[in-house]
């Protein structure tokens, strides 16, 4: 593997956000059914940018020996898969799949692809919705309305003054066995975990980036109006629509 650090980037005001070992890089192209591989044993940086917005990823064999350069856009999601792989797609529809070297970075570069596509979507003027993006793979049922479903969570408000940050945590259970429990689609909670967690699995974990219309209702006093919210949401326990129909028929 490269011992190379991320290049330097070429503007003084551009900075790594992110970087990690890959083991293979392949691209397929558009219309096409063979990958091709690129590169083995590289490095990839993801940097960022604040005025104005600026999110690359970086792929390379050294600091003086680029592989290739990609701008990341607020559609550009990263898709988790097994055995450390990962793979996005850009706008001319080409793909890019790589296998990470060591299983803590997958879940690092996806959070990172997703706090870049809301900081892109800001600078672009998208209008606010809900951006999700896997960090972790789960096993079952995906999940739909009416299940129920027990969570951990960890909950962020969004800055803007740094690319791709997470900003201040305001609350958290991780480290608690009081999980959020909820009914999808019953109105108990937030727009925003109600639809984010959607097509999640028993195990799964994934990134939320809730704009302030699908956030707390009433709000919270200790976050700021009209403020974005980050969430970490892990799906902790599942009882599913049709065991609580079953078990209500069994009463």
């Amino acid at each position: 593997t490269t011992d190379q650090p991320p290049p330097s980037p070429q503007q003084d005001d551009v900075r790594p956000i992110f970087s990690c070992l890959i083991t293979v890089l392949y691209r397929l192209e558009p219309g096409s059914t063979s990958f091709q591989t690129l590169g083995q044993n590289i490095g990839l940086a993801v940097l960022g940018n604040c005025r104005p917005v600026i999110h690359k990823a970086l792929f390379y064999k050294s600091a003086t020996e680029h592989i290739m350069a990609v701008s990341l856009f607020p559609d550009t999601s990263l898709a988790i898969q097994a055995d450390k792989f990962v793979s996005f797609r850009v706008s001319d529809g080409t793909t890019f799949s790589f296998q990470l070297a060591q299983e803590k970075d997958v879940e690092q570069l996806a959070q990172t692809f997703g706090l870049c596509r809301s900081a892109a979507a800001i600078a672009a003027k998208v209008p606010q919705a809900l951006i999700t993006q896997d960090l972790k793979l789960g096993s079952g049922n995906p999940l739909a309305e009416g299940d129920l479903v027990q969570t951990k969570t960890t909950g962020y408000i969004q800055q803007n003054e740094l690319p791709a940050s997470l900003g201040p945590q305001f609350e958290s259970n991780v480290d608690s066995d009081n999980f959020n429990k909820f009914k999808i689609g019953d109105g108990s909670v937030m727009k925003g975990w109600e639809q984010g967690v959607i097509g999640m699995t028993k195990g799964s974990k994934r990134l939320l980036i809730i704009p302030s219309s699908l956030g707390y209702n009433p709000p919270k006093p200790e976050i700021p109006s009209n403020s974005t919210l980050i969430f970490e949401i892990e799906v902790v326990k599942v009882k599913y629509s049709s065991e609580i129909k079953q078990e209500q028929q069994q009463q």
